[in-house]
Parts: structure tokens; C-alpha cells; sequence
């Protein structure tokens, strides 16, 4: 999947029993999270308000693509203090869902201007080679 450009990647290391506030600042749209879990002591819980978005329940939680809009306190909280969690949260500042893209069109990084215009000098050069090629096969005398 490919993020948009204004994505914002966190990483969080979490090796005691704490809450931890991540992102304060609503609303955000949450792209994906990644739990990576030491043992199995512990939980390790991601929460929009009271809204839970992620848990690992002992063990890793894999990759997780979600379209989230979260309105309130984004949080992360670990229960236990036997282990280590390891989060990472993709997030954009704005609420995607009430978007109005007025962008140019991106395909494969290009825009639709750099796509018109190499299809015109692709038709150019083409049309030049055809007309090298002309007078190779019929030379003037």
C-alpha cells in the first residue's frame, strides 16, 4: 500500500506498565499500526478515546492497514512489566474521510502532464524515426 505523501510514521518503545498519550491533536486518520511484543506477560493496547484499535493479547500483532479516523487522544497502554512492546503508528493530520482532493492525477509518481507529455515526444520521435527511415530506404539520386 502507498501512503499518501504527508504520512507520518511513529515508533513507540514500551518496557514498563504505562500509559502513554501518543498523539494529541484530532483529528487524525490512522493509515496502519505494527505491535511487536518481547514475551507474553503483557498486553499492549492502541485506543482512539475508548475506542480500541489494536490489541496484541501476548503475542505480535502483525501489520494493519486501517483507514481510522480518530477524533480524540490517541493512545498506547502496556499492562504488564515482565516485557518489552515495540508500536509503530502511520497517521495523517486531517480527517481522509472529508477530503476534496483537488490534486493532479499521480500514477506511479508521475502526474498527468508528465504523462501527456511523454506521450507527445514518444509520437514526435517516433514520427522522425519513420522519416530517417524513409530516406535510408529511398536515398535522394
Amino acid at each position: 500500500m502507498t501512503y499518501p505523501q504527508d504520512a507520518i510514521t511513529k515508533t513507540y518503545y514500551l518496557s514498563n506498565v504505562v500509559p502513554l498519550q501518543v498523539i494529541d491533536t484530532p483529528p487524525i486518520t490512522i493509515l496502519g499500526v505494527h505491535i511487536a511484543q518481547s514475551g507474553t506477560q503483557s498486553n499492549t493496547i492502541i485506543t482512539c478515546g475508548t475506542a480500541k484499535l489494536a490489541v496484541n493479547f501476548d503475542k505480535d500483532y502483525s501489520l494493519d492497514l486501517i483507514n481510522y479516523v480518530c477524533n480524540e487522544n490517541l493512545n498506547i497502554e502496556k499492562t504488564g512489566a515482565g516485557d518489552s512492546s515495540f508500536s509503530t503508528i502511520t497517521y495523517i493530520k486531517r480527517d481522509i474521510s472529508q477530503a476534496t482532493s483537488t490534486d493532479t492525477f499521480v500514477y506511479n509518481g508521475f502526474t498527468n502532464g508528465e504523462i501527456i507529455n511523454g506521450v507527445f515526444l514518444f509520437l514526435i520521435l517516433m514520427v522522425l524515426s519513420f522519416g530517417l527511415f524513409l530516406k535510408m530506404l529511398y536515398p535522394k539520386k
